[in-house]
């Protein structure tokens, strides 16, 4: 099979995440949700991936590369005056392809349990919002191009309800990350090495002996957990981040290279650099107090 991921553009001042956020880029406890997207479809079998972006876009063209390490051919489209070349590189994809799959940069399912179910043609949505994702198989694939003239009239009368990872909000993103550390999306590995049952530890991390921290739960490579820290399950700490002595996560996301100040709890919430985002209170506030929260 081909696939073709179109990833948004930067996020607008309406947005729970403010503005200007690459929510292709934020990552769902170890990784960026784009490069979880890729690596599913490598997993899937499918080779050959056009990536559609709304203009250039150096980080995420860098983040992916050529698709040679998961031994794929990426194709990246930049800007609507590519469109038609796009499609017409599609078009000719498919003459030897199996189908084609739609999808969003900033969205996964369960792919996998998807693909082995029914071959008809059909259109993936959650909790009755449809997410930009569908599956067609060989005999349907031609059809599916009136995307290009119509993605409503043209979606399939078929549709299934799944599971998904995505990073579209602060919430989402949350959710995400707590259902990919307890395990709902098996095809989605974690990198690093078990600590203990169900704590994930990425290369070069420190833990104090004095640290309590319950799995499932992740903390990233060269993160920093200090003395007296409890960290409670479904909790995620990036790259290079520092939680401080004393602190605690509680169902969080501490960003890379983020601190979190000596003796605060993060709860329900995300802290990335120095901007709080608070899903309990649906809030997002700038920290100016450096003693509390910065980026590193």
């Amino acid at each position: 099979m081909i696939a073709l991921i179109q990833c948004p553009e930067p996020t607008g001042a309406d947005s729970a995440w403010g503005e200007g956020v690459d929510t292709c880029l934020l990552p769902v406890v170890d990784r960026p949700i784009l490069q979880h997207v890729l690596e599913t479809l490598a997993d899937c079998g499918v080779r050959t991936v056009h990536v559609c972006l709304p203009a250039a876009s150096p980080q995420r063209q860098e983040l992916l590369g050529d698709g040679a390490r998961w031994g794929m051919t990426l194709r990246f489209w930049c800007g609507q005056p590519a469109e038609a070349g796009m499609w017409a590189a599609i078009r000719q994809d498919l003459q030897t392809g199996k189908g084609l799959i739609t999808g969003c940069g900033d969205t996964l399912p369960k792919l996998a349990d998807l693909l082995a179910q029914d071959p008809r043609a059909s259109s993936l949505r959650a909790a009755g919002k449809h997410r930009g994702w569908t599956i067609s198989r060989s005999q349907t694939a031609h059809a599916m191009l009136h995307f290009e003239a119509d993605r409503d009239t043209g979606l399939p009368a078929l549709f299934r309800e799944t599971e998904w990872i995505e990073t579209t909000s602060p919430l989402g993103l949350l959710n995400s990350q707590r259902l990919l550390l307890e395990g709902h999306f098996a095809s989605v590995p974690l990198l690093g090495r078990e600590l203990s049952p169900g704590v994930w530890v990425g290369r070069g991390a420190r833990i104090h002996p004095a640290a309590v921290i319950q799995g499932p739960a992740y903390v990233g490579p060269y993160a920093l957990v200090g003395a007296g820290c409890k960290v409670s399950a479904g909790s995620a700490i990036g790259e290079g981040a520092v939680l401080e002595e004393g602190s605690s996560m509680q169902l969080a996301h501490l960003g890379s290279n983020t601190r979190l100040g000596k003796g605060l709890t993060l709860h329900e919430s995300l802290l990335i650099g120095p901007v709080l985002y608070s899903t309990k209170f649906s809030a997002r506030v700038e920290i100016e107090d450096a003693v509390l929260a910065s980026g590193i």
